[in-house]
C-alpha cells in the first residue's frame, strides 16, 4: 500500500474514532423497534417502568434512544428469550450493562491509532506496561484478530 493511501486510511480512521469518542448517537423509537424486533408499545412500557430511558431534546420532539439504550434493550430481550421474567431480565441486564460501559471506556482510552501494516488493519492499543518501546497491536486479517507486541517505531513509520 502506498504511503499516500496509508496516510488517507489512517486519517479517515482517526476521524471515525474521534466521532465515536465524542458523540452519543441516537435513534428514534421506530428505528429502535425495527432494530430490536420489539413493538413500540413495549418500548414505551419499559420506559414508563424506568427500565430504559430516552433522550428528549425539547418539547414536542420525538424521543430518541442512545445506542447504549439499544444494547440494554437487546440484553433485556435476550434474558427474556431465555425464560427470565421482565423484572429479572432487567436486573441481569443492568449488571451486565455496567461491564459493557467499562469495556467501552477502556477501549476508547487505550486505542491510540488505527493503521495498515503489511496490508492488514492494525489497532495500536498503546505501550505494554513494563516493556519499553513495545506496543500492543491488534492485527485483523482474513476474519481473525491476533494480538502482537511490536516495536513502537515500526507502527509510526
Amino acid at each position: 500500500m502506498s504511503d499516500n493511501i496509508n496516510e488517507e486510511f489512517e486519517d479517515a480512521n482517526q476521524r471515525i474514532l474521534n466521532i465515536f469518542k465524542t458523540n452519543d448517537f441516537s435513534i428514534g423509537i421506530g428505528e429502535m423497534a425495527n432494530a430490536t424486533g420489539l413493538p413500540q408499545s413495549k418500548l414505551r412500557y419499559w420506559e414508563q417502568k424506568g427500565y430504559i430511558s430516552s433522550i428528549q431534546n425539547g418539547k414536542n420532539q420525538n424521543k430518541q434512544y442512545s445506542y447504549h439504550t439499544m444494547i440494554m434493550v437487546e440484553l433485556i430481550k435476550s434474558f427474556m428469550d431465555s425464560g427470565y421474567t421482565l423484572s429479572a431480565s432487567v436486573n441481569k441486564a443492568k449488571k451486565h450493562n455496567k461491564t459493557g460501559s467499562i469495556l467501552k471506556k477502556m477501549l476508547f482510552q487505550m486505542i491510540k491509532k488505527i493503521s495498515m501494516i503489511d496490508n492488514k488493519t492494525c489497532i495500536n492499543m498503546g505501550q505494554f506496561e513494563g516493556i519499553p518501546n513495545k506496543d500492543i497491536i491488534f492485527v485483523y486479517s482474513n476474519g481473525k484478530t491476533k494480538i502482537k507486541l511490536m516495536d513502537t517505531k515500526k507502527d509510526t513509520e
